[in-house]
């Protein structure tokens, strides 16, 4: 598993991760909503795969 960070608030501590799905407009007038699925298929991908990573969507 990826590592964590912190914030820290006062007494309050809390755990950070980041997951990020990464897609490119790949051909010219390609839908962004196209574009925009393939990036939250990689998000769910990078969050199931551990989180605190970034995953590239495949055209």
């Amino acid at each position: 598993m990826g590592e964590t960070s912190e914030i820290n608030k006062g007494a309050q501590r809390i755990e950070v991760t980041i997951s990020i799905g990464l897609a490119t407009l790949d051909r010219k007038g390609e839908p962004v909503a196209d574009v925009l699925k393939r990036a939250d298929t990689a998000l769910y991908r990078a969050k199931h795969d551990g989180r605190n990573r970034v995953v590239s969507a495949a055209a």
